[in-house]
């Protein structure tokens, strides 16, 4: 059967099903606690086809961007989504009720653009964006894009070469 055949009562049985509490809603998606798995959170769009804005692919993109950097820091890991990123689940933060000093005084890497208190929480004693389906590490990627001749591609000395 064709997931999109299932009906929205049965996406929120599913929801209830693997949710605790709804910690928050946002623009795009709501945020519930996952059972059996307090240190995560299950992250549902509610936007559907057309509609849904793909905050959670855009996040896990990121997510897997980042990782092995050492920006990986300042982001809440993300742990799984689903197969049409519909639901994503991401470690859990504390919520923060001012911004720390270090931050004050040292700053936030220029890639996060919707930079709000409530788009960051504490995580192993650490500030981290949670909510970072908005970023500027896709617009300033493609600003430093430039032309280059084909031979790079196509050249002896290509990566990617074809074998054809």
């Amino acid at each position: 059967m064709d997931i999109r055949e299932h009906s929205v009562e049965a996406k929120n049985a599913i929801i209830a099903h693997l949710s605790t509490d709804l910690i928050g809603s946002g623009a795009y998606r709501h945020v519930y606690g996952l059972a059996g798995r307090p240190d995560c959170v299950l992250k549902v769009e509610y936007g559907q086809g057309t509609h849904s804005q793909f905050h959670n692919v855009a996040e896990w993109h990121t997510w897997c961007e980042v990782e092995q950097t050492q920006w990986a820091k300042w982001f809440a890991p993300c742990v799984s989504i689903d197969g049409v990123g519909v639901s994503m689940v991401q470690r859990r933060t504390q919520p923060l009720t001012e911004w720390p000093q270090a931050i004050r005084e040292s700053g936030l890497p220029a890639l996060f653009t919707d930079v709000k208190l409530a788009n960051w929480g504490l995580l192993d004693g650490r500030a981290v964006c949670h909510d970072y389906g908005y970023n500027s590490l896709m617009p300033r990627g493609l600003r430093r894009v430039k032309m280059v001749p084909l031979s790079v591609f196509t050249g002896p000395m290509a990566p990617y070469r074809d074998a054809a």
